[in-house]
């Protein structure tokens, strides 16, 4: 009923079965085990990134214990375990991505992104890129999201996901969410213009979202090769 403490969940259900396995009607325990899964995720993300360090950049042993600290006490991971939030998982997808393109890997990178559509609107326009160098990624990613489809029409079924698909309707209209603490251009705009008619914030933040889908897909195009920078 009150839509201001509401926030749906809008991310797809890969997590599902991990889920189901670590919740029970104990919502203290239920939560601590969650976190711990979180935990580990990040731990796993850091070892991916750090193997890219070493192979990729030669990286010293005082730049690598450094990374370890800030990937596991930089406050926003921080704050992400406190809540819940599925970010270390999504953190993970971006690392093999990077490590599989970095390293030519096209197996690998595809997995990554499609880890990462944990997080739609990012991995949606990174595997948009792929469409103008490095196609064999982009297989990749298909392949593995199919797979992930499965799974998910596995977990939930089909009402689920015709659920999930109202869901994200739902969330795009911006319900449920304190959009104007967010840092994004809408939580811009909204901090900015308090009292902006919600149809015009949601044009303006569509078309910076389809800006950066035509700003970066120059940027790769007109790119020799696609390295560090580009990503």
């Amino acid at each position: 009923k009150n839509q201001e403490h509401f926030y749906p969940f809008n991310h797809p259900p890969i997590l599902a079965p991990l889920m189901g396995l670590v919740v029970t009607n104990d919502f203290l325990a239920s939560y601590l085990r969650w976190v711990i899964c979180l935990v580990l995720f990040q731990l796993i993300s850091i070892g991916v990134l750090l193997r890219l360090m070493i192979l990729v950049f030669k990286w010293n042993v005082k730049d690598l214990f450094l990374i370890t600290l800030s990937g596991l006490f930089f406050y926003p991971v921080i704050v992400a375990f406190i809540r819940g939030q599925d970010s270390s998982f999504f953190l993970l997808g971006i690392c093999l991505w990077v490590l599989g393109l970095m390293k030519s890997n096209d197996k690998v990178a595809g997995l990554g992104l499609a880890i990462a559509l944990i997080r739609p609107q990012i991995a949606l326009v990174l595997a948009f890129l792929f469409l103008f160098k490095k196609q064999r990624i982009l297989l990749w990613f298909l392949i593995w999201s199919s797979i992930l489809l499965i799974c998910c029409y596995l977990f939930i079924g089909w009402t689920g996901l015709n659920g999930f698909v109202k869901v994200l309707i739902f969330s795009g209209q911006g319900l449920g969410f304190d959009v104007e603490k967010m840092a994004t251009l809408m939580g811009a705009i909204l901090r900015w213009f308090p009292g902006i008619d919600p149809s015009l914030l949601h044009i303006v933040g569509y078309l910076g979202y389809f800006l950066a889908f035509l700003f970066l897909s120059i940027v790769w195009v007109r790119s020799a090769k696609i390295g560090f920078s580009q990503i």
